[in-house]
């Protein structure tokens, strides 16, 4: 396999009206997720080899998605499975304007249960890229299991990509497993943000690619000054390539060849869930294409990174058109067409 997406894959509940609150929302359609899960999907039908490491329920639900995985042709010997917890959940709220909001999540299910143990036989021979999102190191063991496997990318020389894909509900439970008894929710939460904030600045110096939505670059800068932000990352965290999604005004670069914004494609967008996914998807597959490698990552020119972001912001495009993260990714055919019409 050349990717190796490690992480969760759960059940989106999709509210099918818009402006509908978790209370009054009559209706959810069920539809696979989990970024790490989505962006193997994604590369998967863009052609290339990608496998999945991961902790899955034996329950109904778990079993339908290790099937899913499975018949999209991603490679799940990595796979493990736990007959002691349940599948995640997340409930998805879409506003008035098709924005994704995330109204519930499980927050303790089997993907937290990951060990470090279970993860240390993993071979990365053959694996030009680890993905890793910061899910994992919300909760024990899974937090440890992260670490190993960061360590693990860096001693196999694979490109690390970091996308902190960053929940805030998660860390704001129990921060890091801290004991919060006698504590406010006001302390905890503010727990849960100091601890979240650290650890995903820790992984944000590992990664040779690091991707970023607009939030997560102001969580971790402290400004929503974008230009300000993206310089006090790059020096901040050193990575071979910044990129920075920002919805539909496209995404923004930086590494040591230049920097640039690459516009999103338009489209009547239904359900925005995913939609980072599945640009990340593009990103590597694209990447892929150029060879893979911290030092040509952190040369690419603006002539190379203007059509490749492109595509990638294809992906994501794509994705918005229908319901669910999955759903719509396309094939290499698939997006050649289509972006061949958006001339």
């Amino acid at each position: 396999m050349e990717v190796l997406c490690v992480g969760e894959v759960l059940i989106d509940w999709v509210s099918t009206e818009r402006g509908a609150t978790l209370h009054s929302a009559e209706a959810f359609h069920p539809a696979p997720g989990g970024a790490p899960a989505n962006v193997a999907v994604g590369l998967s039908r863009l052609g290339v080899k990608v496998g999945f490491l991961g902790k899955i329920a034996r329950d109904p639900w778990g079993d339908r998605l290790l099937e899913h995985l499975r018949t999209e042709g991603i490679e799940t010997r990595e796979v493990r499975r736990d007959a002691e917890a349940d599948t995640r959940m997340a409930y998805v709220l879409l506003d008035e304007a098709g924005e994704r909001h995330l109204a519930a999540f499980s927050r303790q299910s089997a993907d937290a249960r990951l060990a470090a143990s279970e993860v240390e036989g993993v071979s990365l021979e053959g694996v030009t890229i680890v993905y890793l999102t910061s899910m994992m190191q919300a909760q024990a063991p899974a937090r440890e299991a992260f670490a190993r496997m960061v360590a693990k990318a860096k001693e196999a020389g694979a490109i690390l990509v970091y996308d902190p894909n960053y929940r805030p509900v998660l860390w704001e439970a129990s921060p890091l497993g801290a004991d919060t008894r006698g504590t406010s929710a006001q302390e905890t939460e503010t727990m849960g943000v100091k601890a979240a904030r650290s650890a995903l600045e820790e992984a944000s110096r590992a990664a040779d690619l690091l991707k970023l939505g607009t939030e997560e670059l102001a969580f971790l800068t402290g400004t929503r000054d974008l230009r300000e932000g993206m310089a006090r990352a790059w020096a901040r965290f050193e990575p071979a390539l910044l990129v920075v999604t920002d919805g539909p005004l496209g995404c923004f670069w930086k590494n040591a060849a230049g920097e640039g914004h690459v516009q999103a494609i338009a489209v009547p967008a239904l359900d925005p869930t995913g939609a980072g996914d599945g640009f990340v998807a593009g990103l590597l597959a694209g990447i892929l294409e150029e060879g893979a490698d911290p030092e040509i990552l952190r040369q690419l020119p603006k002539e190379t990174m203007e059509p490749l972001l492109y595509r990638a912001n294809g992906v994501g495009a794509l994705v918005t058109t229908k319901l669910g993260a999955m759903t719509a990714l396309p094939t290499h055919e698939e997006l050649d067409a289509w972006l061949k019409g958006c001339d």
